[in-house]
């Protein structure tokens, strides 16, 4: 039956159940059968909704006795989780009472459910009825709050999120229905279930991009992608629901007051191309600027004059002006709250334009340098202001913001910048850990580090010392570019543990490393790199040290920095690239690259190869761990990467030829593309065993997309081996792939070509064995073909999945 048209075989089961008693099917199909026969005859149910008898049998299925319960009790959830599935379209509400029932259990309404993925895409599809929508949504929101926020991975808040967009919802719930789902989650006034009511809300004022990854097929039952609006008016009645929805919890000056105008804010854009929605918005917004300045509107209020307007009318365009005017700011310290401690990257509103619409400046730049102004003005007011607002200032929790601009404008304008320097430091020890903000402070020891460096130093000394703020210290250090003072302040603070070694990072950003010579910056590294986690951080720096030498003509690596690197590099814990003592494979390829360019620290090259194999040999790396860091060791010191690997050994191990050449990045062996005569001396020098054990770790032929052809050393390897076929069977190993996508058939036919070079080989030997080997290749080929076709008619003919 699996293989006849849905049509045919649909109206063959209903007969079939029509006519065989349900006695007959109890005792066939019950939790001893055969787990492909009950999915296969659980998915024809599922096709059959008209049929009275298949409803017998499912609700019996769900029933307190039934074969989903005896199913659980044997501990085979997921296969009761996939009949379920699969007969839901046709007992729909039945189906729904028992996931409710399940949804008593403790931890069943979470990620720890094995099943979850499962369950919430279903609950999502019998949302689609407007009556179940209550019950699911409900059931979707306990799973979700149960859901940490980073977990993206088959995410439940997605789901749940996409029954409340406009279009593509998946559902037919009427838009009450929805906006009764957010507001008992804020009503529920718990932090996790506002925020989770907020983003149901800014999916409901989606207006611009609407898109879904969801199914919406639920068995035979005809469906189509939910409610739809059909008249603009049906579109202005949505919107205007969620926009008053949201205009009230602004009014309502709640705690949830700021995050409903940053919703509000976020969508103001799309919610004005439909023209007629302005002028609930224009009224919302007035009603809003009644209690001061709305900087998030202000800005989104902009973002539409400066790229939506090309073609609107004057009227429109003054209309925008006149709502702008209202939510702009009014004093100082609205002007702070607008530019300085705002997200710097927009400011429409200070962009210089010529009269062809060119930018000539861009806001974002007006807005740092009037944030520098700022900080002047504010330095000129009554020393009151600052103390109003220095909290906000110390605390403010984004860390994009144009604050460091305003210190160094607060610090050129005030007169005594010791007193503020202690009035800073003051308001820093009275805050919680957690919520302290340096922008301010470093902004302020920038301007001062040109213009009173004794200040700055007396400072920063004192600031190493402090009981509660010193672990700051490097973070303010590294505000201005470093010198003599500076550095002796960093090897101090790491001698004496003062700050974390994660903050050290900094050296590596911003060019900041590049005023410390190269005694001391050895001096710096060998003391990082001995604290716990140390060793990714020196990588950084290390990394960005080199980065760009080719360009920097003024600075030449020493022979001492080159030969501290290599000892590092020496006793790095190599382990998994992603784990937590990995580095970048990108960071170490371009460390090696200078520290052992030109066959310079052999000693150190011969330890980092030495510890590479161990690990490999270990499984602590593998084939997908620092591949270009290796190849780079390996052809800068060839012949001690042949030494370490090889030696004197017949045959080399397996790990070392996955780790070496068993990637599935497509990219040639290392040991390919060594110097062919010095490596072929050294097999002469070796050994006859070395010949074909280097043949098994090389990679033997290059291609692309319209050839494929032996490389040089493999040629030159054959001809001056004094056994070839050894050889020639080691390079043989290398033509089936060891990872692949496609046709394997089609990837192992593409090596027939170099077969062809071989058989006309003048040495006999060679051309023996190249005429046998292809014939068997051929065979293989053609198996290959066989047992692809085979399994793809099995699975193209399966009916359960």
């Amino acid at each position: 039956m699996a293989v006849l048209p849905h049509p045919i075989a649909n109206r063959l089961a209903k007969y079939a159940l029509e006519n065989i008693s349900s006695a007959i099917i109890s005792s066939n199909f019950n939790e001893s059968t055969n787990e492909r026969l009950l999915k296969s005859f659980s998915r024809r149910l599922g096709y059959l909704p008209q049929c009275e008898e298949a409803k017998i049998i499912v609700n019996d299925w769900l029933s307190e006795n039934g074969l989903l319960y005896k199913l659980y009790t044997k501990g085979k959830s997921k296969l009761a989780w996939i009949l379920l599935n699969n007969v839901a379209p046709i007992s729909t509400k039945e189906a729904l009472f028992h996931i409710e029932a399940l949804a008593k259990q403790p931890e069943f309404c979470t990620r720890k459910n094995k099943q979850f993925t499962e369950i919430t895409r279903l609950i999502r599809s019998i949302a689609y009825e407007e009556q179940y929508f209550d019950t699911c949504a409900k059931l979707l929101c306990q799973f979700t709050l149960s859901e940490d926020k980073t977990e993206n991975y088959n995410s439940i808040r997605n789901i749940l999120k996409s029954l409340f967009q406009l279009y593509l919802s998946g559902t037919h719930a009427t838009k009450e229905q929805r906006l009764n789902v957010i507001n008992n989650l804020i009503a529920s006034d718990t932090e996790n279930s506002i925020e989770l009511a907020f983003e149901l809300l800014d999916s409901s004022l989606e207006a611009w991009h609407f898109s879904s990854h969801h199914s919406f097929d639920f068995g035979a039952n005809p469906r189509d992608f939910g409610y739809r609006p059909k008249t603009n008016q049906d579109v202005e009645d949505w919107y205007k629901l969620f926009i008053e929805y949201t205009a009230e919890l602004i009014a309502s000056d709640s705690q949830v007051s700021s995050f409903a105008k940053k919703i509000l804010s976020k969508n103001l854009r799309s919610l004005w191309r439909i023209s007629c929605l302005r002028d609930v918005i224009e009224k919302t917004c007035v009603e809003i600027s009644k209690s001061g300045m709305w900087s998030d509107g202000f800005e989104a209020i902009h973002s539409i004059l400066r790229f939506d307007c090309s073609s609107s009318n004057e009227d429109n365009i003054q209309r925008l002006k006149s709502i702008s005017e209202l939510l702009s700011p009014n004093c100082i310290l609205d002007d702070i709250d607008m530019y300085v401690l705002a997200e710097p990257w927009k400011f429409y509103d200070l962009e210089e334009m010529d009269d062809n619409g060119k930018v000539i400046e861009r806001g974002y730049k007006k807005g740092h340098e009037y944030s520098i102004e700022l900080g002047t003005q504010l330095a000129n007011r009554p020393p009151k202001e600052l103390d109003d607002i220095l909290f906000k200032l110390l605390s403010h929790p984004e860390i994009s913001s144009n604050l460091f601009a305003f210190g160094k404008g607060h610090a050129e304008g005030i007169k005594n910048n010791s007193e503020t320097l202690t009035r800073v430091i003051g308001a820093l020890e009275n805050l919680p850990e957690k919520e302290r903000n340096f922008d301010f402070l470093c902004g302020q020891i920038y301007y001062l580090s040109t213009h009173n460096i004794a200040l700055t130093n007396h400072f920063l000394d004192s600031l190493l010392i402090h009981p509660t703020l010193k672990q700051h210290f490097i973070r303010v250090q590294l505000s201005y570019p470093i010198n003599a003072e500076s550095t002796a302040r960093i090897i101090q603070a790491l001698q004496e543990n003062t700050c974390p070694v994660r903050d050290y990072y900094d050296l590596a950003s911003g060019r900041r490393h590049e005023q410390i010579p190269d005694e001391k910056l050895c001096e710096i590294l060998d003391l990082i790199w001995h604290k716990d986690g140390g060793q990714r951080v020196a990588i950084d720096i290390l990394s960005m040290r080199f980065h760009g030498l080719k360009q920097n003509l003024h600075y030449i690596v020493s022979d001492l920095l080159k030969e501290k690197t290599a000892s590092l590099l020496a006793s790095f814990e190599y382990s998994e690239e992603k784990g937590p003592s990995g580095g970048s494979d990108y960071s170490l390829t371009k460390i090696a690259n200078v520290c052992f360019s030109a066959g310079t620290n052999e000693e150190y090259a011969l330890t980092v190869l030495e510890v590479i194999k161990a690990k490999i040999l270990n499984h602590i790396i593998g084939r997908y761990d620092f591949p270009e860091f290796m190849t780079t060791v390996i052809q800068l010191h060839p012949i001690l990467a042949l030494e370490v690997f090889i030696g004197k050994s017949t045959e080399t191990e397996s790990q070392i030829k996955n780790a070496i050449k068993g990637r599935f990045d497509k990219k040639a062996s290392p040991f390919s593309k060594v110097d062919i005569e010095s490596t072929l001396d050294w097999c002469k020098s070796n050994g006859i065993n070395s010949y074909p054990v280097l043949a098994s770790i090389i990679t033997p032929y290059q291609s692309d997309e319209k050839s494929i052809k032996w490389t040089p050393l493999a040629i030159e390897l054959l001809n001056t081996c004094p056994e070839p076929v050894k050889v020639l069977d080691e390079y043989l190993a290398s033509f089936s792939p060891s990872g692949w996508t496609g046709s394997r058939a089609k990837i192992l036919e593409s090596r027939l070509p170099l077969f062809q070079p071989l058989i006309g080989s003048t040495n006999e030997e060679i051309s023996a064995w190249g005429i046998a080997k292809k014939v068997q290749w051929k065979a293989y080929i053609a198996s290959e073909y066989e047992r692809e076709a085979e399994r793809n008619t099995e699975r193209n003919e399966r009916f359960e999945w």
